[in-house]
């Protein structure tokens, strides 16, 4: 099955993609994706993967949550995520290892539980890399936030643009977007962003997501490089103007080297990502 040229058309999309089902291209192989198989792969599996991980939460807020608890679901008021499903679960990886294969992009897929409306994953936030959603059970309420510039995308303004929102001191709309059962939604990175279960039955869906290499990467990268130290976090959005411009006079070396070493170093957190799933906590 070949479906060259298909992924990177999302790369040069500005806007929420909503099809009522996967594309042709992919179809087969999404529809064969089971919640009931990942749930019993992840069993089988996380003692391997140090970042299948599970994880628990209520309306934005992280809670604990016990593995046994994800065996009744039916019992459940809190949400979770298997992350990095595609190193345990045949029929993601399947998906994965075809679209690195034929585009050379490398996958990362993490599954989402919503029991109901009153126990939600998560609020507002904006993702680092682009992102496909297949609709595996239920319905689930995907809003994105348009601003009189278009739909926000950049990381390092999105904090103070969602705060003057919800105080009402910005002029934005929430454009929704509705996935039922076998829906298929496309989106790129750095669009804030919020997914609601509609009702009282449980809501699942997986996400596929690969990142792309951004200014904030580079930042991040050419900020530690040249002071020899690490950021005070992993996110670009946090590093100060001032920090930048001074590790930038510091710097007097090759700058043909210093993007040779970059796309090295991307390449190594490629390789980390394909071999051992995406670290989260980590930009890349």
């Amino acid at each position: 099955m070949r479906m060259e040229g298909y992924l990177p058309m999302l790369k040069n999309s500005q806007s929420p993609i909503l099809s009522s089902s996967p594309p042709y291209e992919i179809r087969p192989l999404i529809e064969a994706i089971r919640f009931e198989s990942i749930i019993e792969d992840w069993f089988a599996h996380k003692s391997s993967f140090i970042n299948a991980t599970l994880e628990g939460y209520i309306n934005g807020n992280r809670v604990n949550i016990l593995p046994e608890e994800i065996l009744h679901t039916e019992k459940l008021n809190k949400s979770f995520r298997l992350t990095n499903v595609q190193l345990y679960s045949p029929q993601v990886k399947k998906y994965c290892d075809t679209i690195l294969a034929q585009e050379g992009l490398v996958l990362t897929a993490n599954m989402y539980f919503t029991p109901h409306q009153d126990a939600q994953c998560f609020t507002w936030h904006s993702d680092s890399q682009f992102s496909q959603t297949y609709q595996i059970e239920g319905e689930k309420k995907w809003s994105f936030l348009n601003d009189k510039e278009g739909f926000v995308r950049e990381k390092f303004e999105q904090e103070k643009i969602l705060r003057k929102f919800k105080e009402h001191k910005l002029e934005a709309t929430e454009i929704e977007f509705t996935l039922s059962k076998g829906s298929w939604l496309e989106f790129p990175y750095c669009l804030l962003h919020k997914a609601q279960n509609l009702g009282k039955t449980p809501s699942i869906h997986i996400t596929f997501a690969y990142n792309m290499a951004t200014l904030g990467d580079f930042g991040k990268f050419a900020f530690e490089k040249i002071m020899g130290k690490p950021l005070r976090d992993n996110y670009m959005d946090k590093i100060s103007i001032e920090e930048l411009k001074s590790a930038l006079k510091n710097f007097n070396g090759d700058s043909t080297e210093f993007l040779k070493e970059f796309k090295e170093h991307v390449e190594i957190i490629e390789n980390i990502k394909r071999t051992q799933g995406r670290p989260y906590g980590y930009e890349l």
